[in-house]
């Protein structure tokens, strides 16, 4: 706050909305369910896991899938500090159903682990023509962003019946957490908690499900009918300052900004 008033997920001691890792796993969690749903495959509930990173997001995901009852979670991470924190933070609720192991950074074992979800939650790019054929796993649903490493990934995974949950569907919460940050905070906020049940028909849940059944009823796979309701809803006017983007960008262009015009005037001074 010192340095410059262009920031976001501010500690919560300065009223900010801290860190965002929280609700981020807590919405991975979230498709998680809707996937199992979706599949008639019940709840989280003796269900097993295998997660790729041990990072902060992650820590939440195991936290909450131990809370709900799964049978067992494996885990790979490439920094032994985090392996070793990781047990000793989690041992007690793990009450053995945790398992983490220390790998190479460039290790992708984790992939063909026998589960029914698998969770990449570390870098991007780990779903691609190497890895795919391994994967043993009817759902992969992570943290991780760009998880593809290409588009065509995107089919190999619907050839192989693998029901993808897109990476940024499932992992939306960080941004809610930034984004709404400058609207204050409510305890329990409904603003929040409405993301992470069942009866909003934008949480994370329900439009997990609408992307799965899209995809099915029109054969084509989870990534292109995510892209088309996201489309779709970035069509959606503001409801307090409509065309406000493209106004912004009009004043842009028509002032020169791209030719390095200062188009504010004395609005900059001092900033």
């Amino acid at each position: 706050m010192n340095r410059t008033r262009y920031t976001t997920c501010i500690s919560e001691e300065l009223g900010g909305s801290g860190n965002p890792s929280i609700l981020t796993g807590k919405g991975v969690v979230c498709a998680m369910e809707a996937a199992l749903d979706f599949l008639n495959m019940g709840t989280l509930k003796e269900k097993t896991v295998a997660i790729q990173g041990a990072g902060n997001v992650a820590v939440i995901i195991i936290e909450t899938l131990l809370e709900k009852g799964v049978k067992y979670i494996y885990v790979t991470e490439c920094h032994q500090n985090r392996v070793d924190d990781m047990k000793r933070v989690l041992a007690d609720k793990a009450n053995g159903r945790l398992e983490i192991q220390k790998v190479p950074i460039e290790d992708t074992s984790v992939m063909s682990y026998n589960c029914d979800i698998l969770s990449p939650c570390a870098l991007g790019g780990i779903l691609n023509a190497d890895t795919i054929p391994l994967i043993n796993a009817p759902i992969v649903c992570g943290a991780a962003n760009n998880q593809l490493g290409c588009p065509e990934d995107n089919q190999l995974l619907k050839e192989r019946g693998i029901t993808y949950i897109v990476d940024y569907v499932a992992n939306r919460m960080g941004i809610v957490n930034c984004a709404n940050e400058t609207y204050g905070r409510l305890p329990d906020d409904p603003a929040i908690t409405r993301h992470l049940g069942r009866d909003w028909e934008n949480s994370v849940f329900k439009i997990t499900k609408e992307i799965l059944q899209k995809a099915e009823k029109e054969d084509i796979t989870p990534v292109e009918a995510a892209d088309v309701l996201a489309d779709k809803a970035s069509r959606e006017l503001h409801p307090i300052w409509p065309h406000r983007s493209q106004h912004i960008i009009k004043a842009l262009v028509d002032g020169g900004w791209h030719k390095g015009n200062n188009i504010y005037g004395s609005l900059t001074t001092g900033l």
